[in-house]
């Protein structure tokens, strides 16, 4: 996929830089710690991209695309919560003015 080796920030990376049997795989591309849940690409070990306690693997492109549909799909977690208040304060805003302008 477009994922790309990045052992800079990710501790999994690092780790597996100093010891290659450390995550318990030695058949991983260099600069990847782990496949992609979704598609099986090489990807990174990190935490899920919202509020919610889950660490997965995900290639950068799927990590990108969960962070940005979940609160969409979970309106009752923290993020969606979040996102369709300002949502709603949005839309009143908007309809005020609207309204404004048409009286």
């Amino acid at each position: 996929m477009n994922a790309t080796p990045s052992a800079d920030w990710c501790p999994y990376c690092k780790s597996r830089e100093k010891d290659p049997a450390s995550l318990g795989r030695t058949d991983l591309p260099a600069g990847f710690c782990g496949l992609c849940d979704v598609c099986g690409a090489p990807g990174h070990i990190q935490q899920h991209p919202s509020s919610i306690p889950y660490t997965g693997c995900w290639c950068e492109r799927h990590y990108d695309l969960l962070a940005l549909t979940f609160p969409l799909t979970h309106p009752l977690s923290i993020d969606g919560m979040i996102l369709y208040f300002v949502l709603f304060i949005a839309g009143g805003i908007l309809y005020a003015v609207v309204n404004a302008f048409i009286h």
